[in-house]
């Protein structure tokens, strides 16, 4: 086992040394459920070029924080589209959204009675394993090129930080054992909330498991035992992980 925040980097230090297991079990918060699935992510960041002005020169400028917005516009139409067509995507059909976009940062201009010239917006865009990100990639760019008027000749798009979709399969042996194992411990405490509460699922947002070397052949997936919690609250707190159902699950 090793503790990716305690011990600052060993886990990838291990990993790149060449030190890799047949089966990674990620610890992290999971409301008791187990992800077998993961969804993949893009990290974005759009710059609009505009054409400044003073706010007397009506007619003479293009306001790059407007064509930012019709930037933003046009990406939400693009995440509704992907969304419909990844509704059927297994272990993922309870989530209302699971793959969502969030525009997390927008700056643009330095006086108020000035139209900027320049407006720079960052998100994250996520997708189910029914698509790649490559593909997101791709179409994101034809989604701001061909938007009409101005933006589609005025923008740049980079991307920040990017990973695919991780799936092992539900019916994978450690997957079934791991489930058996926590029923069989949280059962021995009496405690049927926790039996009702371990399922599979697919998990709606972007942890270690993402960092796997792709090409190790190593199977992944993901159990947070962190008690009393749900899959997001005490993320990276010092109470992430709870170890007793754990440790019974692999005995």
């Amino acid at each position: 086992m090793v503790p990716t925040f305690r011990l600052m980097g060993k886990t990838v230090g291990i990993v790149g040394c060449g030190r890799i297991g047949s089966r990674v079990l990620v610890m992290e918060p999971t409301g008791l459920s187990v992800f077998p699935s993961v969804r993949g992510a893009v990290w974005f960041e759009v710059t609009v070029y505009g054409r400044s002005g003073h706010s007397a020169q009506a007619g003479k400028v293009v306001s790059a924080l407007k064509e930012a917005i019709r930037a933003v516009e046009l990406l939400e139409g693009y995440h509704s589209r992907l969304l419909e067509e990844s509704r059927d995507v297994p272990l993922f059909e309870s989530y209302r959204d699971p793959m969502p976009i969030t525009f997390g940062t927008f700056h643009a201009g330095e006086w108020p009675a000035t139209v900027p010239r320049e407006a720079v917006l960052r998100g994250v865009l996520g997708f189910l394993p029914n698509r790649t990100r490559e593909g997101v990639e791709a179409e994101m760019r034809e989604v701001l090129s061909s938007g009409g008027g101005w933006l589609g000749e005025h923008y740049e798009l980079r991307f920040l930080y990017r990973h695919n979709s991780s799936v092992t399969p539900p019916d994978h042996p450690p997957v079934g054992t791991l489930v058996e194992g926590l029923r069989m411990g949280a059962g021995g405490q009496g405690d049927a909330r926790l039996v009702r509460r371990l399922v599979l699922q697919g998990a709606s947002r972007g942890p270690d498991r993402c960092l796997r070397p792709g090409g190790a052949g190593v199977r992944s997936f993901i159990r947070g035992a962190h008690k009393g919690r749900g899959p997001r609250k005490g993320c990276r707190g010092p109470r992430e992980v709870h170890r007793g159902p754990v440790r019974r699950a692999g005995t």
